[in-house]
């Protein structure tokens, strides 16, 4: 169904591999980011990564259909997006851990038929929306009342048009991972037990 042909090469450079970062370089070795960097083992990942895409869209293409039969396109918002994207190769890297655009900039698709989107509607949005903003966003639009002891109520609720309704001044991460030394060789500073580490990381680029 699909092939190399049908999709864009990796966003990597020479200049990035030769990287002296022991985090960044500690991912580049790991299984999956010397997986990625092989164009083969890449082909087959993104050919069947496209294939799974199809599946998605087809069977939306079955619920859509389905709302729009009984009549409850008028009254449901559908929101498409994703909690991140994924390396697949760019950068030397597998699987979604650093800031680049291959991870973060994820989009975000919102159907909302009530006549309080038609003054944005068909509009897009560059404004940053997090997942801990379409919680209290889907509460809000259903009329719902928020449980203050909620941790996931600390989002930005979002407005019709999907920009934040107040501006995010910064964003902050911290991971906390559990270092395996059969993985991780060197625990990257953390005792190579079993043993939660964190720490914060920041990386710019495309």
């Amino acid at each position: 169904m699909y092939g190399p042909e049908h999709f864009l090469p990796p966003v990597r450079s020479d200049a990035e591999r030769e990287t002296d970062h022991p985090v960044f370089k500690g991912f580049q070795n790991a299984p999956v980011g010397k997986a990625f960097a092989r164009d083969d083992i890449r082909d087959k990942v993104v050919t069947a990564y496209m294939g799974l895409i199809k599946q998605c869209d087809d069977q939306m293409g079955v619920l859509f259909d389905w709302l729009e039969k009984t009549g409850r396109m008028e009254d449901t918002m559908i929101v498409i997006t994703s909690d991140h994207g994924d390396f697949l190769g760019d950068h030397w890297l597998g699987e979604k851990t650093f800031f680049h655009d291959a991870s973060v900039k994820v989009p975000m698709i919102i159907y909302d038929p009530s006549d309080a989107a038609d003054a944005t509607r068909g509009t897009t949005s560059d404004a940053l929306v997090e997942c801990i903003d379409l919680a209290p966003t889907f509460v809000d639009v259903a009329g719902a009342t928020r449980r203050p002891w909620i941790t996931f109520w600390k989002g930005i609720r979002c407005c019709r048009c999907c920009a934040a309704a107040r501006p995010r001044p910064a964003i902050t991460a911290s991971a906390s991972t559990i270092i395996r030394p059969r993985r991780w060789p060197g625990g990257w500073g953390c005792t190579p037990t079993s043993r939660a580490c964190s720490w914060s990381r920041i990386t710019a680029g495309r």
